[in-house]
Formats: C-alpha cells, sequence, structure tokens
C-alpha cells in the first residue's frame, strides 16, 4: 500500500488512498489525515471520503488527538472536517480553541458549533466574538 500511494501515477495514489478507507483502521489516520491537507483533486476528495469510512472509536480518538497536537492549520481545518463528518461530539472543545485563532477556517468553525454546540457554550462564544477584531466574525 504504501508504495502505492507514492506511484507517480494519481490514479494508482488515489487507489491506493480508496482503498486505505475500506481496510484501514486507526493506523491509517495520520496518513488520509495528511493526504486531505495535502493533496489536490481526487486524491484530496478521496482522502477525506476514505478518512469518513475508517470504522470505531480508535479513529475517533486519533483523530482527536491529532487535533489537539498538530501546529498545522490546513491539518487541523481537516481534522475539524473530519470530526463534522463522523460527528465526534467530544470535538466541541476543539471549535472553541479554533474559533478564538483567527487563522481558522470560521465557516467550518460555525459549522461544528452547530453540530456540537448548546446553550452552555454561549458565554464563550460572545466572549470569544467581543474579544475578535474581525467584524465579519462578529
Amino acid at each position: 500500500m504504501n508504495l502505492a500511494s507514492k506511484s507517480p501515477a494519481p490514479e494508482v495514489r488515489t487507489e491506493a488512498i480508496v482503498s486505505l478507507g475500506k481496510i484501514g483502521d486507526s493506523s491509517t489516520v495520520e496518513f488520509l489525515s495528511g493526504k486531505t491537507a495535502t493533496a489536490r483533486g481526487n486524491e484530496k476528495a478521496a482522502a477525506r471520503e476514505s478518512l469518513l469510512a475508517l470504522r470505531g472509536k480508535a479513529v475517533d480518538k486519533k483523530i482527536l488527538e491529532m487535533l489537539s497536537s498538530s501546529p498545522d492549520q490546513s491539518l487541523r481545518n481537516e481534522l475539524l472536517l473530519a470530526t463534522c463528518e463522523r460527528n465526534i461530539r467530544e470535538s466541541q472543545e476543539y471549535f472553541l480553541k479554533e474559533a478564538a485563532n483567527p487563522p481558522a477556517d470560521m465557516a467550518l468553525v460555525s459549522r461544528g458549533w452547530r453540530a456540537f454546540g448548546d446553550i452552555s457554550l454561549a458565554e464563550e462564544l460572545l466572549n470569544i466574538a467581543y474579544k475578535n477584531e474581525d467584524e465579519a466574525f462578529r
């Protein structure tokens, strides 16, 4: 699989990524999420779909672990998208952290709030909005 994912032929790389979604587990989360953040076109779409197709709580746990430790904003955005798509309710705190992070994808952060937010977040969200200098965000 590793050799196929490094093939010069885009079709072979894409099929390798699709296969990982069918046979992968938590050990493939890092590879697939990395592809979502760096690949383009069909490879990126295949990596997103494969990350969504992986089964098990261990996969969700690995996504949350990576979300808490990754310094790469594009990777964090992709991981946040995965938490929405996979309906990982435990990701709520990460959406709050990203809301205070100006380079974050605010449309994605808003989507997470709609999916996982509740009234208990209202005060924190208002504080974040008040401190944010971007008028469009407020």
